[in-house]
């Protein structure tokens, strides 16, 4: 990590510790955690495809200067221990706070995510049809929903 990128991540994993989660928050972070853990329907290689797509977008914004840049690290790294069936609390995660936080810093840019997202699931539906169903119900009633709850 680039030593001009360590203190705006110092500083946004700093303020998001201590944040305070409602129930609603919590348990939209809860489903979106355990989908990347235990989903067995769609093949760990199509999660790792779909969270590497945006740990490259997360290095581009860092590399250019972006300020969601420390966002959208808290993002993929996030995702990728769910992945791995790492214990979020073990890396010293409070309950997805750091995580909710990041969203809400890119909550402006959603749209554009949202549509890189839904081409990565199309590829991925295309190449692994079996997939496909728990993918878009993934995006429909649990990316979605923790939109929802990032949004307001």
């Amino acid at each position: 990590l680039r030593m001009k990128h360590f203190f705006t991540l110092f500083l946004l994993v700093a303020l998001c510790n201590g944040a305070d989660l409602t129930a609603g928050n919590r348990k939209a972070m809860q489903k979106l955690f355990n989908f990347f853990k235990t989903t067995k329907a769609a093949s760990k290689e199509a999660l790792r495809f779909l969270d590497n797509v945006f740990e490259e977008m997360a290095r581009y914004r860092c590399d250019v200067g972006g300020k969601d840049c420390a966002a959208l690290k808290v993002a993929t790294e996030d995702i990728e221990l769910a992945i791995d069936n790492a214990s979020l609390r073990k890396a010293n995660k409070l309950n997805g706070a750091r995580f909710f936080e990041a969203g809400k810093e890119l909550a402006g840019d959603f749209k554009l995510i949202n549509g890189i997202r839904d081409a990565v699931i199309k590829y991925i539906c295309a190449k692994e049809p079996k997939g496909c169903a728990i993918l878009t119900s993934y995006e429909k009633n649990i990316a979605n929903a923790l939109e929802k709850q990032i949004k307001h």
